[in-house]
């Protein structure tokens, strides 16, 4: 299906963007800038954004949680998270420009975002409660250690390739839904009570 006009624009103000933070600070980067590198005006770029981090939230979306959203849905958590850490693998240069400027929390939400869908995915694989209050907290906690450890990761120059990232963390994301469930279970047992 081809893009919209205006779709083709915001991916090249995206695709702008990323060329010029290998170049200079993200927090630099002016919106003159961008839009001259892509050849609009500036009324072309706030037409369609507000401001960098309107440009940023929506690149996020586009190029990684649409995929894991629509095109990932329904397969295993593991392939869910290794086309995340691709994804930064690949953009590494971009990636760590926004990590470290004042647009952080639009790259850490992203990561959560992802890795929350991923963690959500692995428990109901497993046959989770859906309603269970151990359950979300699992997942909010592994979901905010793994999105840290992928930002660490990341600044630390990715001294490991993304399977031996995954591979390190699968068993200790197997192990800790493999003890809800089996907290769940045990508290299914527990709460029934023999009668007479």
């Amino acid at each position: 299906m081809a893009q919209s006009k205006s779709e083709v624009t915001k991916q090249d103000l995206f695709d702008a963007l990323k060329r010029l933070t290998s170049k200079m600070p993200l927090d630099k980067i002016t919106i003159q800038m961008l839009t001259d590198t892509c050849g609009y005006n500036r009324q072309t770029f706030y037409y369609h954004f507000q401001d960098i981090y309107g440009l940023l939230t929506w690149g996020f979306e586009q190029e990684v949680l649409s995929v894991l959203k629509k095109g990932l849905a329904g397969r295993h958590w593991q392939d869910r998270l290794m086309f995340l850490l691709n994804y930064v693998e690949m953009h590494h240069a971009f990636a760590l420009a926004v990590i470290q400027s004042s647009a952080r929390e639009i790259l850490e939400q992203f990561f959560y975002d992802g890795i929350y869908d991923a963690i959500y995915a692995l428990m109901d694989e497993m046959g989770s409660a859906s309603d269970d209050k151990q359950r979300q907290f699992t997942v909010y906690f592994y979901t905010l250690a793994i999105a840290q450890l992928i930002a660490r990761w990341l600044m630390d120059g990715r001294q490991q390739p993304p399977e031996e990232i995954l591979q390190l963390l699968s068993p200790i994301v197997k192990n800790a839904a493999a003890t809800v469930m089996t907290e769940e279970k045990a508290d299914s047992l527990m709460s029934k009570k023999p009668c007479c």
